[in-house]
Protein backbone atom coordinates (compact mmCIF):
# COMPACT_ATOMS: atom_id res chain seq x y z
CA UNK A 1 0.00 0.00 0.00
CA UNK A 2 1.42 3.44 -0.88
CA UNK A 3 2.81 5.22 2.16
CA UNK A 4 0.57 8.24 1.56
CA UNK A 5 -2.47 6.10 2.32
CA UNK A 6 -1.15 5.47 5.81
CA UNK A 7 -2.04 8.99 6.95
CA UNK A 8 -4.88 9.40 9.41
CA UNK A 9 -6.10 12.26 7.20
CA UNK A 10 -8.47 11.55 4.35
CA UNK A 11 -7.35 11.49 0.74
CA UNK A 12 -9.07 14.86 0.33
CA UNK A 13 -6.72 16.23 2.95
CA UNK A 14 -3.73 14.76 1.18
CA UNK A 15 -4.80 16.61 -1.93
CA UNK A 16 -4.52 19.82 0.07
CA UNK A 17 -8.19 20.21 1.02
CA UNK A 18 -9.30 20.99 4.60
CA UNK A 19 -9.40 18.01 6.94
CA UNK A 20 -12.26 17.38 9.33
CA UNK A 21 -12.39 18.02 13.06
CA UNK A 22 -11.61 14.40 13.94
CA UNK A 23 -7.93 14.78 13.10
CA UNK A 24 -5.29 14.77 15.89
CA UNK A 25 -5.01 17.98 17.87
CA UNK A 26 -2.35 19.30 20.23
CA UNK A 27 -1.70 22.44 22.23
CA UNK A 28 0.40 25.42 21.24
CA UNK A 29 2.95 24.40 23.86
CA UNK A 30 3.17 20.85 22.50
CA UNK A 31 3.52 22.06 18.89
CA UNK A 32 6.55 24.07 19.99
CA UNK A 33 8.18 21.75 22.53
CA UNK A 34 7.63 18.11 21.53
CA UNK A 35 10.74 16.55 20.04
CA UNK A 36 10.75 15.59 16.37
CA UNK A 37 9.75 11.94 16.81
CA UNK A 38 7.03 12.73 19.35
CA UNK A 39 5.51 15.47 17.20
CA UNK A 40 5.68 13.36 14.04
CA UNK A 41 4.13 10.32 15.71
CA UNK A 42 1.40 12.49 17.21
CA UNK A 43 0.44 14.05 13.88
CA UNK A 44 1.33 11.32 11.38
CA UNK A 45 0.69 8.19 13.40
CA UNK A 46 2.87 5.33 14.70
CA UNK A 47 3.75 3.93 11.26
CA UNK A 48 4.96 7.02 9.46
CA UNK A 49 6.03 9.11 12.47
CA UNK A 50 9.19 7.11 13.32
CA UNK A 51 10.42 7.53 9.72
CA UNK A 52 10.74 11.29 10.23
CA UNK A 53 14.27 12.52 11.01
CA UNK A 54 13.81 16.30 10.75
CA UNK A 55 11.07 18.82 11.46
CA UNK A 56 10.99 22.51 10.61
CA UNK A 57 8.43 24.49 12.62
CA UNK A 58 7.05 27.80 11.39
CA UNK A 59 5.18 30.47 13.30
CA UNK A 60 2.64 32.97 12.03
CA UNK A 61 3.78 36.34 13.30
CA UNK A 62 1.26 39.15 13.54
CA UNK A 63 -0.38 40.70 16.59
CA UNK A 64 -0.12 37.20 18.04
CA UNK A 65 2.50 34.51 17.47
CA UNK A 66 1.07 31.06 16.83
CA UNK A 67 2.38 27.83 15.25
CA UNK A 68 1.39 27.97 11.57
CA UNK A 69 2.75 24.78 10.01
CA UNK A 70 5.43 22.12 10.38
CA UNK A 71 7.47 20.42 7.66
CA UNK A 72 8.43 16.78 8.27
CA UNK A 73 11.26 15.09 6.33
CA UNK A 74 11.52 11.31 6.28
CA UNK A 75 14.73 9.27 6.40
CA UNK A 76 16.27 9.15 2.89
CA UNK A 77 15.83 5.93 0.92
CA UNK A 78 16.56 4.78 -2.62
CA UNK A 79 14.50 6.59 -5.22
CA UNK A 80 11.76 4.60 -6.92
CA UNK A 81 12.81 3.30 -9.39
CA UNK A 82 16.44 3.16 -8.28
CA UNK A 83 18.46 6.02 -9.77
CA UNK A 84 22.24 6.01 -9.38
CA UNK A 85 23.49 8.74 -7.06
CA UNK A 86 19.99 9.85 -5.98
CA UNK A 87 18.13 9.32 -2.70
CA UNK A 88 14.53 10.25 -2.00
CA UNK A 89 13.02 11.88 1.08
CA UNK A 90 9.33 12.55 1.60
CA UNK A 91 8.27 16.03 2.69
CA UNK A 92 4.97 16.16 4.58
CA UNK A 93 3.56 19.56 5.54
CA UNK A 94 0.97 19.88 8.30
CA UNK A 95 -0.79 23.24 8.52
CA UNK A 96 -2.56 24.07 11.78
CA UNK A 97 -5.80 26.05 12.10
CA UNK A 98 -3.83 29.17 13.12
CA UNK A 99 -6.33 31.42 11.31
CA UNK A 100 -9.12 30.41 13.73
CA UNK A 101 -7.48 31.95 16.81
CA UNK A 102 -7.58 35.58 17.92
CA UNK A 103 -5.84 34.94 21.24
CA UNK A 104 -3.21 32.36 22.09
CA UNK A 105 -1.93 30.74 25.28
CA UNK A 106 0.29 27.67 25.83
CA UNK A 107 -2.84 25.53 26.32
CA UNK A 108 -4.66 26.76 23.20
CA UNK A 109 -5.64 23.65 21.19
CA UNK A 110 -4.52 23.42 17.57
CA UNK A 111 -6.23 21.26 14.97
CA UNK A 112 -4.86 20.07 11.63
CA UNK A 113 -6.20 22.22 8.80
CA UNK A 114 -4.34 20.96 5.72
CA UNK A 115 -1.95 18.17 4.78
CA UNK A 116 0.25 18.03 1.69
CA UNK A 117 3.12 15.81 0.64
CA UNK A 118 5.73 15.50 -2.09
CA UNK A 119 9.00 13.76 -2.91
CA UNK A 120 12.32 15.59 -2.65
CA UNK A 121 15.70 14.28 -3.78
CA UNK A 122 19.28 14.30 -2.53
CA UNK A 123 22.29 13.79 -4.81
CA UNK A 124 25.45 12.02 -3.61
CA UNK A 125 28.61 10.61 -5.23
CA UNK A 126 27.80 7.36 -7.00
CA UNK A 127 29.29 4.19 -5.48
CA UNK A 128 32.14 2.50 -7.33
CA UNK A 129 31.29 -0.44 -9.55
CA UNK A 130 28.68 -1.50 -12.06
CA UNK A 131 25.11 -0.29 -11.37
CA UNK A 132 23.88 -3.73 -12.36
CA UNK A 133 25.85 -5.48 -9.62
CA UNK A 134 24.30 -6.41 -6.28
CA UNK A 135 27.24 -4.85 -4.39
CA UNK A 136 26.55 -1.54 -6.13
CA UNK A 137 22.89 -1.63 -5.09
CA UNK A 138 23.84 -2.42 -1.50
CA UNK A 139 26.30 0.50 -1.47
CA UNK A 140 23.61 2.79 -2.86
CA UNK A 141 21.10 1.67 -0.21
CA UNK A 142 23.68 2.11 2.54
CA UNK A 143 24.55 5.63 1.37
CA UNK A 144 20.90 6.69 1.53
CA UNK A 145 20.17 4.97 4.85
CA UNK A 146 23.21 6.53 6.51
CA UNK A 147 22.13 10.12 5.79
CA UNK A 148 21.27 11.99 8.97
CA UNK A 149 20.04 15.23 7.40
CA UNK A 150 17.91 16.33 4.46
CA UNK A 151 19.41 19.82 4.32
CA UNK A 152 20.41 19.43 0.65
CA UNK A 153 17.09 17.98 -0.54
CA UNK A 154 15.74 19.59 -3.69
CA UNK A 155 12.65 19.55 -5.88
CA UNK A 156 12.53 17.61 -9.13
CA UNK A 157 9.69 16.19 -11.23
CA UNK A 158 11.09 12.62 -10.87
CA UNK A 159 14.17 10.78 -9.63
CA UNK A 160 15.47 10.64 -13.20
CA UNK A 161 15.11 14.41 -13.51
CA UNK A 162 16.92 14.78 -10.18
CA UNK A 163 19.90 12.92 -11.66
CA UNK A 164 19.97 15.26 -14.68
CA UNK A 165 19.58 18.34 -12.47
CA UNK A 166 22.43 17.24 -10.21
CA UNK A 167 24.70 16.93 -13.25
CA UNK A 168 23.52 20.30 -14.57
CA UNK A 169 24.26 22.00 -11.25
CA UNK A 170 27.75 20.46 -11.05
CA UNK A 171 28.51 22.00 -14.42
CA UNK A 172 27.09 25.49 -13.92
CA UNK A 173 28.48 25.81 -10.38
CA UNK A 174 31.96 24.87 -11.55
CA UNK A 175 34.09 25.58 -14.56
CA UNK A 176 31.70 24.23 -17.18
CA UNK A 177 31.85 25.80 -20.64
CA UNK A 178 28.44 26.46 -22.19
CA UNK A 179 26.47 29.14 -24.03
CA UNK A 180 25.30 31.63 -21.40
CA UNK A 181 22.85 34.51 -21.80
CA UNK A 182 20.98 36.66 -19.32
CA UNK A 183 18.19 39.19 -18.93
CA UNK A 184 19.23 41.30 -15.94
CA UNK A 185 17.58 44.70 -15.42
CA UNK A 186 20.29 45.51 -12.86
CA UNK A 187 23.32 44.71 -15.04
CA UNK A 188 23.00 44.42 -18.81
CA UNK A 189 26.56 43.10 -19.12
CA UNK A 190 25.50 39.77 -17.48
CA UNK A 191 28.58 39.93 -15.24
CA UNK A 192 26.49 39.93 -12.06
CA UNK A 193 24.30 37.09 -13.35
CA UNK A 194 27.37 34.97 -14.17
CA UNK A 195 28.79 35.59 -10.69
CA UNK A 196 25.58 34.67 -8.91
CA UNK A 197 25.05 31.46 -10.90
CA UNK A 198 27.10 29.14 -8.60
CA UNK A 199 25.06 30.28 -5.57
CA UNK A 200 21.82 29.07 -7.15
CA UNK A 201 21.93 25.66 -5.49
CA UNK A 202 19.24 23.13 -6.28
CA UNK A 203 17.89 23.21 -2.72
CA UNK A 204 17.16 26.93 -3.12
CA UNK A 205 14.86 26.41 -6.11
CA UNK A 206 11.26 27.11 -5.13
CA UNK A 207 9.91 25.69 -8.38
CA UNK A 208 11.39 23.21 -10.88
CA UNK A 209 9.66 22.34 -14.16
CA UNK A 210 10.49 20.05 -17.05
CA UNK A 211 9.69 22.01 -20.22
CA UNK A 212 9.57 21.43 -23.96
CA UNK A 213 12.98 21.93 -25.54
CA UNK A 214 13.36 24.42 -28.37
CA UNK A 215 13.40 22.95 -31.87
CA UNK A 216 17.03 23.13 -32.89
CA UNK A 217 19.69 20.57 -33.77
CA UNK A 218 22.12 19.80 -30.95
CA UNK A 219 23.67 16.56 -32.19
CA UNK A 220 22.52 14.86 -29.00
CA UNK A 221 20.81 11.53 -28.69
CA UNK A 222 18.67 13.02 -25.92
CA UNK A 223 17.88 16.51 -24.65
CA UNK A 224 15.97 17.64 -21.57
CA UNK A 225 15.11 21.22 -20.66
CA UNK A 226 14.15 22.77 -17.33
CA UNK A 227 13.21 26.03 -15.66
CA UNK A 228 14.24 26.63 -12.05
CA UNK A 229 12.93 29.62 -10.11
CA UNK A 230 14.89 30.93 -7.14
CA UNK A 231 13.66 33.43 -4.53
CA UNK A 232 15.92 36.30 -3.53
CA UNK A 233 15.61 34.96 0.03
CA UNK A 234 13.93 32.08 1.78
CA UNK A 235 10.12 32.08 1.34
CA UNK A 236 8.12 33.12 4.39
CA UNK A 237 5.40 30.54 3.83
CA UNK A 238 5.48 26.95 2.67
CA UNK A 239 5.13 26.50 -1.10
CA UNK A 240 3.82 23.00 -0.33
CA UNK A 241 0.53 24.31 1.10
CA UNK A 242 -1.95 24.92 -1.74
CA UNK A 243 -3.38 28.39 -2.36
CA UNK A 244 -0.40 30.12 -0.72
CA UNK A 245 0.87 32.43 -3.48
CA UNK A 246 4.54 33.24 -3.09
CA UNK A 247 6.06 36.56 -4.12
CA UNK A 248 9.81 36.67 -4.64
CA UNK A 249 10.96 40.18 -5.58
CA UNK A 250 14.44 40.17 -7.03
CA UNK A 251 14.56 36.42 -7.61
CA UNK A 252 16.08 34.55 -10.58
CA UNK A 253 14.74 32.15 -13.17
CA UNK A 254 17.12 29.76 -14.87
CA UNK A 255 16.25 28.08 -18.17
CA UNK A 256 18.62 25.32 -19.25
CA UNK A 257 18.97 23.01 -22.25
CA UNK A 258 21.01 19.90 -21.44
CA UNK A 259 21.87 16.85 -23.49
CA UNK A 260 23.73 13.55 -23.89
CA UNK A 261 25.58 12.58 -27.06
CA UNK A 262 24.76 8.93 -26.40
CA UNK A 263 23.66 6.68 -23.54
CA UNK A 264 27.19 6.49 -22.11
CA UNK A 265 28.11 10.17 -22.39
CA UNK A 266 27.81 12.59 -19.47
CA UNK A 267 25.03 15.16 -19.24
CA UNK A 268 26.23 18.51 -20.57
CA UNK A 269 24.66 21.97 -20.63
CA UNK A 270 24.07 23.18 -24.21
CA UNK A 271 22.67 26.59 -23.25
CA UNK A 272 21.68 28.41 -20.07
CA UNK A 273 19.66 31.61 -19.73
CA UNK A 274 19.35 33.44 -16.40
CA UNK A 275 16.62 36.05 -15.90
CA UNK A 276 16.58 38.51 -13.01
CA UNK A 277 12.98 38.82 -11.82
CA UNK A 278 12.03 42.34 -10.67
CA UNK A 279 8.90 40.91 -9.08
CA UNK A 280 8.09 37.25 -9.50
CA UNK A 281 4.98 35.41 -8.35
CA UNK A 282 5.24 31.65 -8.05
Amino acid sequence: MPWLLQFGASMMALAGLPVDAKQPSLTVSEARSLDTEQLASRLLGPTLGPRVIEAKRHEYDSSISIPEYVEFFTRPTNSMPNISGICRTDLIVIEYDWFNHETVSPTTPLAVSRVSARNLYIAFPEPAGDPGEESYQRAQEKACASMTTTADAFRAPTGGDAQWLAAIYREYSGAGQFHFTCDDFDDRSCKKARQILPSLTLKRAAEVNLIRCPKRKTGDQMNLCYTLTFPASEPSDSPEIPDNSQTYPGGWQLTVVAGMRDGFAPVRIRSLHLEHLPFGVI
